[in-house]
């Protein structure tokens, strides 16, 4: 297909260009998107842009295609995408930071999963006296105690005291 796509002198064939950029459009399978976005523009910038496709596969991208410069810009406004979105998924940037605070936060936001939210954090041992770390585990304690769930709230509560000690 790149052979396809170029003209014996190296440039690319423009009719054949236009053409796949009106079938890119059409097409609902984000991985053969990418391919024929990257094959027709020669340039990994509008492939990493594709939502469709699971971030860790567009990191793997960036981390193979980008210098260093551009990399890090990438990832840093994947985070800051992540955190605005409360896309779980940028934890894998962000860790149990504080930014990974501020992540989880913004997924609380949008989802109402406290749980997620609250079994998360109680990972992090230097994040236990956080105010907001403090708010959320409270929340799903309550809510263990509604649901008459004391058996996983005790347990919670044994395996939150091993995490800490």
């Amino acid at each position: 297909m790149l052979a396809v796509l170029s003209t014996g002198n190296g440039a690319k064939n423009p009719d054949l260009r236009e053409h796949c950029a009106r079938l890119i459009v059409g097409l609902h399978d984000p991985y053969l998107r990418a391919m024929l976005t990257h094959l027709t523009n020669d340039d990994w910038t509008e492939v990493l842009e594709e939502q469709a496709l699971p971030i860790r596969e567009r990191i793997a991208i960036a981390l193979q295609f980008l210098n260093d410069r551009e990399l890090s810009s990438y990832l840093r406004r994947v985070m800051e995408r992540c955190t605005r979105d409360g896309n779980i998924e940028g934890l894998l940037f962000t860790g149990l930071s504080t930014h990974g605070m501020e992540l989880l936060q913004s997924y609380l936001d949008a989802s109402g999963d406290i749980q997620s939210v609250a079994l998360l954090a109680a990972l992090n041992p230097a994040r236990a006296h956080d105010t907001r770390v403090e708010r959320w585990l409270g929340a799903y304690r309550d809510m263990l105690d509604r649901w008459r769930l004391f058996h996983h709230r005790c347990q919670f509560d044994i395996d939150r005291g091993r995490v800490l000690s």
